[in-house]
């Protein structure tokens, strides 16, 4: 059997292109009977198509956890599909002693389709101080202009933890990691206006409302934010509209690890916004 041993360093590195644990501090005098109900209510009403489902359940929770619970001097060995943990490594910060990590853990697991993922609670944490200072309410008062769900003001923190100045390997820019294609293809001048949080949250909402006319399904839609339309068109021709049937069949050629999660990741984030936002869980 051919060994796929593949590293991830922070996050899914994705471009527009375990069991659950505890998120974190609670505050002794929040008790249930002491959360207000209507916020609760109000906060917990997601936009339609953003419902966790019980087939996405083990993989929002291990996002959960990389987001939450392991910092970049920890990284986890899985499997690429099932997301088992095999073992939690400490991550060293020089590049000759990862790769020498790396090549004991593929000799390990020779025999097994594993990832290693690195975790992001400091990176993750610094996105939430940027979305709540000001950058969010920027996402979100376009999102409201445009007719679209509160709910896409929380990709950035699956692209770029909301830092406007991260740029990919691949050129891909700002807080929605856009391409370079795009800004020609919107009519920017600039290609760096793609770091305007403004600029960037208005070509996003063009991206995103176009592939949602042809997809009609935001788990589709979110996962092309990563795979591509054209992508997730071939997918839903074979095998429908249902993402956890995608995620279990579809063999597209670059589909694999970051195609499987990035919904999962993107609802994952949900959940920790929403949880903080009615006081159960203090990230930092």
């Amino acid at each position: 059997m051919k060994t796929m041993y593949t590293i991830i360093a922070g996050g899914l590195g994705l471009t527009c292109m375990c069991s659950s644990i505890s998120l974190g501090y609670v505050p002794q005098e929040l008790t249930a009977s002491a959360i207000n109900e209507d916020l609760i209510k109000e906060v917990s009403e997601r936009s339609q198509g953003f419902e966790e489902l019980e087939c996405l359940k083990f993989r929002v929770d291990f996002w959960v956890d990389i987001y939450t619970k392991y910092d970049s001097n920890q990284a986890l060995v899985i499997n690429a599909h099932t997301l088992k943990i095999h073992e939690i490594l400490n991550w060293p910060s020089d590049k000759k002693a990862r790769n020498k990590l790396y090549k004991t853990m593929s000799l390990k697991y020779k025999n097994e389709n594993i990832k290693i993922q690195q975790g992001i609670k400091s990176k993750f944490e610094a996105g939430i101080k940027r979305y709540e200072n000001n950058l969010g309410k920027i996402v979100h008062d376009e999102l409201k202009k445009a007719g679209l769900p509160k709910e896409l003001a929380l990709l950035p923190h699956v692209e770029s933890s909301y830092e406007n100045k991260a740029t990919s390997k691949v050129r891909a820019i700002g807080i929605y990691q856009i391409m370079y294609y795009w800004a020609r293809k919107m009519g920017l001048k600039n290609y760096a206006q793609l770091r305007d949080p403004d600029i960037a949250a208005k070509v996003a909402i063009r991206i995103l409302n176009n592939d949602y006319e042809d997809l009609q399904s935001w788990p589709l839609t979110i996962t092309a934010w990563n795979q591509g339309r054209g992508a997730m068109m071939r997918a839903k021709s074979m095998h429908g509209d249902n993402v956890c049937k995608i995620i279990d069949e579809y063999d597209g050629r670059t589909f694999g690890y970051s195609g499987e999660n990035f919904f999962s990741a993107f609802l994952a984030v949900i959940r920790i916004v929403e949880e903080r936002e009615i006081g159960l869980y203090r990230l930092y």
